[in-house]
């Protein structure tokens, strides 16, 4: 499911305009992803219950390969958005 699909799918079973879904979902989005790059790494988190967490974790410097060349690269260390599952949201997916 792609966005579009997702908006289409909330505003038939809310029975509301695509627009005003589309709104929110941007919004929500955009709050997130605010929220996760203002804070230091370890301090950032949004959770969800029942859906799950968005935090950041910081990914150290590390050696990799260009795959064209075989070449050693260095991979800059960086911090780097994640998402935790909620129990709940894994026992619905499970089964």
């Amino acid at each position: 499911m792609n966005k579009s699909e997702l908006i289409t799918e909330v505003a038939n079973n809310l029975g509301a305009s695509k627009k005003v879904v589309n709104q929110v979902t941007n919004e929500l989005f955009r709050t997130i992803i605010e929220s996760l790059a203002t804070l230091p790494d370890g301090e950032a988190e949004v959770c969800i219950k029942g859906f799950g967490s968005f935090y950041t974790r910081e990914r150290s410097m590390r050696m990799g390969r260009n795959p064209s060349t075989g070449e050693a690269i260095k991979i800059q260390a960086a911090i780097v958005p994640v998402f935790k599952a909620s129990k709940a949201m894994k026992e619905a997916v499970n089964g």
